[in-house]
């Protein structure tokens, strides 16, 4: 008597069945990429249904990652898992975002569609600016011997002040063979940390528009390059940008932080102020319209600190080496002003380059 109904029960939960559908998915990848570095993303699915259904899904894609929309549709019942991965390829600076995922359910007999409600989560990637050979520009190094007790500063192997356990990562060079024989594990020699050397690199933000964009990927390449170079020199490096301050400081960890904020930096419409760097340090200061904010931080630096250099990009931007750029013709108006405030600079103790256009930034390393 009531076998009709079970067909029509059939029917209704083929029909319902996409309502009943829930799914959640992750994204995930580095944390970080340098600018043109490949990597993969990882995609893991979960989608549960009650009833049959077909699953379609669409992948967004990410111009600065370089992923292109995908997508794909599978016969799915029960708890359907799907683990698959992306191909990253940094294409801008930045932190951006992984791609994200919809995920559509129909019933098999193709009446209904509808989006299934996904918990989603996905991870960002930042994207360091690009790193290119740079030369610094004439720095005031301290002598070691001349240095001050400091926490984080260099060891002097001069000032021998005892002996510690090792922990991994010491140099075996500073391995203290008696104390080791004597206390039955490997014994480190301790020398006292002294000031050195130490750049401050401060980045100007102010620019608009599409000049603006221009300028920031070219001086925030500027900075990550001289960041570089005054490491591998063996400098400690601290930076400001945006009202934001990463003090002085050695070592792979604190050199990801300053790619990370030069990598997240955007264009801003004020200057901001130019902090006071530790004594003793040598301050580049890296802008393009040079506002009178950045030229009394410079001017006040000069007080305390060791060396200052106003790097200035009047035109937004400069040659990379290799690059072939066309020839400019005539002075603009920030040009112009920048060489009007040039004099002033240098009789205060500031060191100015004017990097234009059709300039090398290997000039930066021997410009007066």
């Amino acid at each position: 008597m009531w076998v009709w109904l079970l067909p029509l029960l059939i029917v209704c939960l083929l029909l319902l069945g996409p309502r009943w559908a829930r799914a959640r998915c992750t994204v995930t990848s580095k944390a970080f990429l340098f600018s043109g570095q490949k990597a993969e993303a990882q995609v893991q699915m979960v989608l549960q249904t009650w009833v049959p259904l077909f699953a379609r899904l669409e992948g967004d894609g990410s111009a600065p990652l370089g992923v292109m929309a995908w997508g794909g549709r599978a016969l799915v019942w029960g708890r359907w898992r799907l683990e698959d991965k992306l191909l990253l390829l940094a294409r801008r600076r930045g932190e951006h975002h992984l791609p994200g995922v919809r995920v559509f359910v129909r019933d098999l007999l193709g009446v209904l569609e509808r989006e299934v409600h996904l918990s989603l989560e996905r991870g960002a990637v930042v994207v360091y600016p690009e790193i290119h050979p740079a030369l610094l520009p004439h720095l005031r190094r301290t002598l070691l011997a001349d240095g001050h007790p400091a926490e984080g500063g260099m060891e002097d192997a001069t000032r021998f002040v005892g002996v510690r356990a090792y922990t991994p990562g010491d140099p075996l060079r500073h391995l203290h063979w008696k104390a080791t024989a004597r206390y039955g594990q490997l014994m480190m020699r301790e020398f006292e940390r002294v000031k050195s050397s130490a750049i401050w690199l401060h980045l100007d933000l102010q620019g608009e528009g599409r000049v603006g964009e221009v300028y920031l990927e070219h001086a925030s390449s500027l900075a990550a390059s001289l960041l570089r170079a005054a490491s591998e020199e063996g400098l400690a490096v601290g930076l400001s940008l945006g009202g934001r301050s990463i003090p002085v400081g050695f070592g792979t960890i604190h050199e990801q932080r300053l790619l990370a904020e030069l990598g997240r930096a955007r264009p801003q419409q004020n200057p901001t102020p130019v902090p006071d760097p530790e004594p003793g340090t040598n301050l580049i200061l890296v802008t393009m319209l040079a506002s009178a904010k950045v030229l009394e931080g410079a001017l006040r630096a000069r007080a305390r600190t060791s060396q200052v250099h106003l790097v200035a990009l009047p035109e937004g931007f400069f040659l990379w080496p290799g690059e072939k750029g066309r020839r400019v013709f005539g002075m603009t108006d920030g040009v112009q002003q920048l060489l009007r405030k040039r004099n002033h600079l240098v009789s205060e103790g500031v060191q100015v380059h004017i990097l234009r256009g059709n300039q090398s930034v290997l000039g930066l390393g021997h410009q007066p």
